[in-house]
């Protein structure tokens, strides 16, 4: 299964059996604690990776446009 079918399975499960929902509810609404700094560490991440991104892409451009068609390539590939 696709990450997508499982997210539309949830959401299914979500609208249609309204115990899950109240659960879902009372989890967002009062997130754990263990939740907060799993969300903060992954935030973290994503701005250290996005930084390092941006400065390679700017000290090594063509390099990126090249890793940019191979996994394009890639892609195309896989798919068949």
């Amino acid at each position: 299964m696709s990450a997508g079918a499982i997210a539309l399975l949830a959401l299914v499960l979500l609208v249609i059996y309204s115990p899950a929902r109240e659960d879902a509810k009372r989890v967002m609404a009062e997130p754990s604690a263990g939740l907060t700094t799993a969300a903060y560490s992954v935030r973290s991440h994503t701005r250290t990776a996005t930084a390092m991104v941006q400065e390679t892409y700017r000290t090594n451009s063509e390099l990126v446009i090249f890793g940019i068609a191979a996994v394009v390539l890639l892609g195309f590939m896989l798919k068949t």
